[in-house]
């Protein structure tokens, strides 16, 4: 019975996953040569908060997906290789998008004039696992950690807050090398509760090594937090209250504690009605 219950869980998250849309193309350079690993971003046309971003494949495709409808723009960049702007692109409910080839316009570097600006990039790629950067990039301010997950390359998180790696199930969930024993709204309120000042990257690690857990092979999820930065305490209260025929309340708390050695999360709740 508590397999079948799981497979329901498992079949409604999939098919409110699958009520978003998507956005796909191919980027080439001036000579129409595909272009690998370029970071391809995704901006709300209403306030250019990012919805989404990912590299693009070896050979120059790339997905966006989940994406909700609504208006967007797109930029693509590569070093070496200049940036591409994409605007008005709209988007339907449900609707598999294909902007085609998009070609990255180089641009020409005056010596004389040129001044080095190190940029951290949006997404980088290795053999292993691919690295969304928060620290120095527009993800730095204004967001918490599960709703940098809903942007990060390769994952999604359905509507009750559950998050996938690539499509697959069971992924876990890491902060600073250390798996985190948490799971359903605990998980949920924990990442709620982590705002992204305080991150400096996510690993999605989608070819554990043998330093993690046997049980990761769905997916690891490595949240890199600053180095001595922001230590202290945090914490959320909420509150709920309905009148039906009976009055119902709920009251719901959570706190996190960091310090050089260690990160402690705690919640609890009560209801009434």
């Amino acid at each position: 019975m508590k397999s079948l219950f799981s497979a329901f869980l498992t079949m409604c998250s999939l098919m409110s996953i699958a009520q978003s849309g998507s956005i796909a193309g191919k980027l080439v350079d001036n000579t129409g040569a595909a272009v690998a690993y370029a970071n391809v971003a995704l901006y709300s046309s209403a306030d250019s908060s990012m919805a989404k971003v990912a590299p693009s494949y070896d050979d120059g495709t790339f997905l966006l997906a989940p994406v909700d409808a609504g208006n967007y723009y797109l930029v693509a960049s590569f070093v070496g290789a200049g940036e591409v702007r994409k605007n008005s692109i709209s988007l339907a409910q449900g609707e598999e998008l294909n902007l085609g080839n998009l070609t990255l316009e180089g641009s020409a570097i005056n010596l004389e004039a040129a001044s080095v600006v190190v940029e951290r990039p949006l997404v980088e790629v290795k053999p292993d696992r691919t690295v969304f950067n928060v620290e120095g990039t527009i993800n730095n301010t204004g967001d918490n950690a599960l709703s940098l997950m809903r942007k990060a390359p390769g994952v999604t998180v359905d509507n009750n807050d559950n998050i996938n790696v690539l499509g697959r199930a069971g992924v876990m969930l890491y902060v600073d090398g250390k798996q985190l024993p948490l799971s359903g709204d605990d998980l949920a309120n924990y990442l709620k509760n982590l705002p992204s000042d305080q991150i400096d990257r996510i690993d999605i690690i989608t070819n554990p090594g043998a330093k993690y857990d046997a049980e990761g092979n769905a997916g690891i999820i490595d949240i890199r937090l600053k180095k001595d930065k922001n230590l202290g305490a945090n914490g959320s209260i909420r509150g709920t209250w309905t009148q039906g025929r009976y009055m119902r309340n709920n009251l719901n708390a959570s706190g996190n504690y960091r310090n050089k050695r260690v990160n402690v999360f705690g919640t609890a709740g009560a209801s009434k009605g």
